[in-house]
């Protein structure tokens, strides 16, 4: 076998480095991680959401429906996709305090 790059479509995401990710259903979602500000490049800790269509390889920048307060932004985490669609994130660094239970992405949140 060997290595290839896929052409996408869509918004890619930004470049960022200790992120994590999860594959639910047909769809790669991208969590966190660290980027760069284009303007000041100061790193920073992030708490966007990608996703990939594995169908069609299309990006697109993750809005949570119905609002509500994500999980911090963090880097150096894990995560992973549960049975029910949803996924829960699982230690990393950048916030003050965290609750147990801070990072889980309920089921009935979709990400569109």
């Amino acid at each position: 076998g060997e290595w290839v790059r896929p052409v996408t479509y869509g918004g890619v995401p930004p470049a960022r480095a200790a992120h994590a990710a999860a594959v639910i259903g047909l769809r790669l979602f991208v969590f966190g991680g660290q980027t760069q500000d284009a303007v000041s490049r100061n790193i920073r800790p992030s708490s966007d959401v990608a996703s990939l269509s594995l169908s069609s390889l299309t990006w697109s920048i993750a809005d949570p429906t119905p609002p509500l307060e994500g999980p911090f932004a963090r880097f150096g985490h894990a995560a992973v996709s549960l049975l029910d669609g949803g996924m829960v994130l699982v230690g990393g660094g950048a916030a003050p305090t965290t609750a147990p239970s801070e990072g889980a992405v309920p089921a009935n949140v979709t990400y569109e």
